[in-house]
C-alpha cells in the first residue's frame, strides 16, 4: 500500500520530527487495528494497514518514538483527520 500523500506532504513543511520509532509506531497502530476488530468480531487486514500506516506516518511530526499524550485518546485525535484523507487517497 502506498504511503500517505498527507502526511508526506505535511512533513516536508514540518521541521520539529524524525522517523525515529515510524515502525514502531506502525506496528502499534496494527496492533490496535486488530485489537478493535477482534473486540467486534471481525478482521479487515486492509483496515488494520491503513491505522498503521498513518500512526506511523504521524511519528515524523515529533522527536523520538514515543508521543507522550495529555490526556487518553489525543494521538487518535491527531491521526483522526489523516486517516480519513488516507482512506479517500486510496479509494475507500
Amino acid at each position: 500500500m502506498p504511503i500517505s500523500k498527507d502526511i508526506s506532504n505535511d512533513q516536508l513543511k514540518y521541521t520539529r520530527g524524525d522517523t525515529t520509532g515510524c515502525s514502531d509506531n506502525f506496528v502499534g497502530g496494527f496492533v490496535v487495528g486488530i485489537a478493535r476488530q477482534l473486540k467486534a468480531n471481525k478482521l479487515n487486514l486492509e483496515a488494520v494497514v491503513v491505522l498503521g500506516i498513518v500512526s506511523g506516518g504521524f511519528a515524523c511530526f515529533y522527536l523520538g518514538g514515543t508521543y507522550f499524550e495529555k490526556e487518553v485518546g489525543e494521538k487518535w485525535q491527531k491521526i483522526k483527520a489523516y486517516h480519513e484523507k488516507y482512506l479517500k487517497q486510496i479509494g475507500k
